[in-house]
């Protein structure tokens, strides 16, 4: 490794980040936690409680999940070790890192990228395989080590990810507010069987999901009895894998399959095994170009196409994806808009160099995410057109868009009442254009474009509208 590394024409061009799958997930996870309205409602608490006064206003904020993001890790006692930890600290990821005794250094993966934007790796893994019992895991994992967040870093080779706090909609999946409400693994683990058991069963008794990557065909086929135990103990919810590494558990697991069965039916039944024989409730097959193809055990179904992008670098755009997919289930919303939240997370990686968004893009896809998990939600605009004396049921048309204004089909068409109490005072607060008057409401269930609402106003007389 020192060798490559000193090589002119690797040099030049050479960046530095913070890497590692899972720590990559994290990065992602905290970076859009960042932009949502429970961050905004945590950090509006956290001021309060360091300044000791009273209550603070938040203006309107996305929807989306507030996360404490932390990663798990061994690191070795040197430079490397002490930029890593102050890179993943600079992205939202609170440091949960052990140090190496062993004078080993901090673990290194050299990615090689060709100029179609693809990519292989040479790892180093070095401290990290000192992370080998279940005893240094940190308290909260089951074990007994003392991990600081001021010394020491992780490179590579991390044991798992965990993701704290609470949502600002929807469900953390069982944990507590402020408890753990999601425990992260990268199939690398499996090499160290009884270290990812113990954090497993830690979340699980936590009340938190458990979610895998599969990280790699070879991984699969080469770790299959320990991950096969796992899914037998029940300690995987959710599983991320790409086509070929569900390709390989179809024949590691000797799954029967039709003579010249295709892609798409090794996938089918790669999620039949998992949901229906090995107690996992959600699995996310990944697609490359194609974007992914996604099942629960609930029934739910989504297939989500991949945007088309010039691209510059495929190293992280996997664990971006698998953020995107991670934060819009922990946000509450359903399996498609948590596929459409990973391919659109990952399309954003792939456009720049190592999974590192600037400001802008990172805004951008915050932005992008908040439209879909809004559109989830079901809020809806209703364009208000005259104002008069008080009515009380009044008919309206409405028709259901998606974030890009296009139809959306969105479910039944049953007649919902939504009940209107503002008044005149509060209309002036309202947003006014040469289009009417406009609000927002969150609609007691799902829209079907072209349906009647009844609606219940107290001081304002509405004549037909739509949403525009």
């Amino acid at each position: 490794m020192g060798r490559l590394l000193a090589l002119p024409e690797v040099a030049a061009d050479m960046m530095r980040v913070p890497g590692g799958s899972a720590a990559n997930v994290m990065k992602g996870l905290a970076c859009l936690a960042q932009g949502s309205s429970a961050a905004t409602a945590l950090a509006a608490a956290a001021a309060r409680s360091a300044a000791g006064n009273g209550a603070a206003a938040a203006g309107s904020s996305p929807p989306g999940a507030a996360l404490d993001v932390a990663f798990v890790g061994m690191v070795g006692s040197d430079a490397v070790g002490a930029e890593y930890r102050a890179s993943i600290a600079a992205h939202g990821v609170r440091p949960l890192l052990l140090q190496s005794s062993s004078g080993a250094p901090t673990a290194t993966c050299l990615c090689l990228v060709t100029p179609d934007g693809q990519r292989t790796m040479r790892t180093c893994l070095s401290a990290a395989l000192e992370l080998n019992s279940p005893s240094l895991l940190p308290a909260q994992l089951g074990g007994s080590g003392s991990s600081s967040d001021a010394n020491g870093s992780s490179a590579n080779g991390s044991s798992a990810a965990a993701a704290n706090g609470t949502c600002s909609s929807g469900s953390t999946g069982g944990g507590s507010a402020g408890g753990m409400a999601l425990l992260h693994c990268e199939g690398y683990c499996l090499y160290r069987l009884p270290v990812a058991a113990a954090a497993m069963r830690a979340a699980h008794a936590a009340g938190a999901r458990v979610s895998l990557d599969l990280a790699s065909f070879e991984v699969v086929q080469s770790c299959w009895a320990a991950l096969d135990s796992l899914l037998q103990e029940r300690l995987v919810d959710i599983v991320f894998c790409n086509e070929q590494e569900a390709e390989a558990l179809c024949q590691a697991a000797a799954l029967p399959l039709p003579a010249g069965c295709t892609g798409e039916q090794q996938v089918a039944a790669a999620q039949d095994f998992l949901l229906g024989q090995r107690g996992v409730t959600t699995v996310i097959v990944s697609c490359g170009s194609k974007g992914c193809i996604a099942r629960s055990a609930d029934g739910q179904a989504a297939a989500t196409a991949a945007a088309k992008v010039p691209v510059v670098d495929t190293i992280g755009a996997g664990d971006f994806f698998t953020s995107g997919c991670l934060y819009g289930l922990l946000s509450g919303a359903s399996l498609k808009a948590c596929t459409e939240c990973g391919c659109t997370a990952g399309t954003a990686a792939v456009q720049t160099a190592g999974a590192e968004l600037d400001a802008e893009a990172l805004q951008q896809l915050r932005s992008a995410i908040s439209d879909i998990l809004a559109a989830d939600q079901g809020v809806v605009t209703l364009g208000l057109c005259q104002y008069g004396t008080p009515t009380s049921d009044l008919f309206v048309s409405l028709d259901a868009v998606d974030s890009s204004g296009n139809p959306s089909d969105l479910g039944t068409n049953d007649l919902h009442r939504i009940r209107l109490t503002f008044s005149d005072d509060q209309l002036a607060g309202c947003c006014s254009t040469d289009k009417g008057t406009y609000f927002e409401f969150d609609l007691p269930s799902q829209l079907m474009p072209g349906s009647q609402y009844a609606l219940t106003v107290g001081s304002v007389e509405a004549s037909a509208t739509q949403i525009e």
